[in-house]
């Protein structure tokens, strides 16, 4: 068929352009809407379709979702990368759809239940919790929206894997080696340079302006990580009341200071 192949694994038409499923009754909309394919024509062809295949889903309710990852689905599209909730096993492609998701379907955040802890309750929660999603190496999805748009998790054809393993030539094998090795050195340079990120040190070029020149912070503090110091600076929770109470005691003196060296000095800091 020219706009549609037909599964009869899953029983369900597939565009062969937009790669998702399509309703039987939805097929002349579909080609007039996204094909530009006329009122008359689209008749046509749903007709025709719908008259030489019997075994199709007609609704929502008559079609039954994968329930264990089968084999790439042939005609549907392939995503990669993905991340997979742990609580409910819902896909997203994004890391940021991952936490819009955990949020909202289970009021839980990367680190904690509820609320936005300290950092460094993060992460002493991350060490100690299992992870709220895990990364997902290919998945699909039969329908765009509504019923079934659910993306699962799928398995590399075995034609593919098997291609793989026995046709990968020298020069194939070599490069991945190689490949192999620099993601090795460039890990190990990224965890150098994390580390060197989080630790202050004096003289800091990139940071020292005029005033901190003048306080001498970046002396004092020097070795002190950056993310240990945004802690001590951080807004406690509300059941935490003496540190609350120091907290906003130092906001309000910090406050008044400024308001005071701007009357007397003229200048807004």
């Amino acid at each position: 068929m020219e706009y549609f192949h037909h599964s009869e694994e899953w029983k369900v038409f597939i565009c062969n352009n937009c790669m998702h499923a399509v309703w039987p009754d939805k097929i002349q909309k579909h080609l007039k809407q996204k094909h530009g394919v006329a009122n008359e024509k689209g008749a046509k062809i749903s007709e025709e379709i719908r008259q030489r295949f019997h075994t199709v889903a007609e609704n929502p309710a008559d079609f039954v979702s994968p329930t264990i990852p089968p084999e790439e689905i042939p005609h549907l599209q392939v995503y990669t990368d993905g991340f997979q909730c742990q609580v409910c096993q819902a896909i997203r492609k994004t890391r940021e759809g991952i936490r819009k998701h955990c949020r909202q379907a289970h009021n839980r955040t990367e680190h904690t239940h509820r609320g936005q802890p300290s950092r460094a309750k993060q992460r002493a929660v991350a060490r100690s919790e299992q992870p709220l999603w895990i990364a997902v190496d290919r998945f699909q999805r039969f329908f765009p929206s509504r019923e079934h748009s659910n993306y699962f998790q799928v398995r590399e054809q075995r034609g593919r894997q098997r291609h793989r393993v026995c046709y990968a030539s020298e020069e194939v094998q070599w490069a991945a080696k190689v490949n192999g090795e620099l993601d090795g050195i460039w890990k190990k340079a990224a965890e150098i340079r994390a580390k060197a990120d989080r630790i202050i040190e004096e003289g800091e070029t990139d940071e020292v302006n005029k005033w901190v020149d003048r306080t001498k912070w970046n002396r004092y503090l020097k070795g002190y990580e950056h993310e240990a110091l945004l802690d001590l600076v951080e807004k406690p929770e509300e059941e935490e009341e003496v540190e609350d109470a120091i907290w906003s005691a130092m906001a309000g003196l910090a406050k008044f200071c400024q308001k005071t060296v701007a009357q007397k000095a003229g200048l807004f800091v």
